[in-house]
């Protein structure tokens, strides 16, 4: 008795990436350069790398900066900031992996 095999259904064509495809998309997409510069600047003062980020990615995030901000009084803002430089990071080295413009 003979089986019948059947072909693996067709391959989806690869769809070029675009906005809102990001790792992060609540962060920003920068240039790798701008957001290594923002990620110096949220070490060095918690909250403002995430605002000029947002408005330089066109993402504003001025809530979230002074959330941060406000509360690296406490640890907890500094790690936030740290934490969403190092998404626009990864959104960046996305971006410039795909050939998306920022």
């Amino acid at each position: 008795m003979a089986t019948a095999q059947t072909a693996p259904p067709p391959a989806k064509p690869a769809s070029k990436p675009g906005p809102g495809q990001e790792p992060y998309p609540q962060s920003p997409v920068l240039e790798k350069t701008m957001a290594i510069l923002m990620l110096i600047v949220n070490v060095i003062v918690p909250g403002v790398g995430t605002i000029a980020g947002g408005v330089l990615g066109e993402k504003p995030q001025i809530g979230k900066g002074i959330a941060q901000l406000l509360l690296s009084l406490i640890i907890v803002g500094w790690v936030w900031a740290l934490v969403t430089s190092i998404q626009m990071l990864q959104n960046a080295v996305w971006a410039e992996k795909h050939g998306v413009p920022t």
